[in-house]
């Protein structure tokens, strides 16, 4: 569970090969371009055949939290600057008080899996219903109370799992913020089953209020 197995024995050897060039592009910030044949660091170009892009190597770091991608709520207040002072503050971990509209996708304040992909799909049915209903209702402004976001908080500090050995003893990789253990769990503790069958039955028996309410 710290790290995950590769499941071949001839991956690293890979790089050795004469037919394999490993090219750093940390001097230049990435990749300077592409074009029909080539991708292009530097000045350099590495003429290709084929293409397989993928994200790179920050794993649960969205622009939000790294502070690169800044969003503003009311009154100009920073989100990131209003989670720093009091810890994230979620209604299920999707939207926040005080940002209207704004609709969080990801593993903070649920409940998360091995199977991400399940994750995400529970998620956009989840948010595709509220942003419906919304609409049925005629509704612009998506934001929870304040009460039931600190319910929510409340509920996730009593129940979330105390992981502090856990990641004490991984060796360094996203698990464990690389060696520097995050203080505190911001999990739903009973884990994505329970989760899911928790967002049906808020969604069932009148939750929407709890976001659909108007202007704050």
């Amino acid at each position: 569970m710290c790290k995950r197995p590769t499941f071949s024995d001839h991956y690293l050897q890979t790089f050795n090969r004469p037919d394999v060039t490993l090219v750093d592009t940390a001097d230049h910030g990435g990749i300077t371009a592409m074009t029909e044949s080539a991708v292009v660091v530097g000045e350099q170009k590495y003429e290709v055949d084929c293409v397989i892009f993928a994200t790179g190597f920050e794993v649960g770091v969205s622009g939000i939290v790294s502070g690169a991608l800044p969003v503003y709520g009311r009154d100009g207040a920073p989100l990131l600057g209003t989670w720093m002072r009091g810890g994230p503050r979620t209604l299920h971990g999707f939207y926040s008080h005080g940002f209207p509209n704004l609709f969080h996708l990801g593993p903070l304040q649920n409940a998360s899996a091995v199977n991400f992909v399940h994750i995400l799909q529970e998620q956009a049915t989840h948010l595709g219903a509220v942003v419906a209903e919304a609409r049925r209702r005629g509704v612009t402004v998506v934001e929870p109370s304040k009460d039931a976001e600190e319910a929510w908080v409340a509920t996730i500090r009593e129940l979330a799992p105390d992981n502090s050995r856990f990641q004490a003893e991984c060796t360094p990789g996203y698990y464990n913020n690389e060696g520097k253990p995050r203080p505190g769990s911001m999990t739903y503790g009973p884990g994505p089953v329970a989760f899911h069958e928790l967002l049906r039955r808020w969604r069932a028996e009148g939750g929407m209020e709890e976001v659909l309410a108007g202007d704050r």
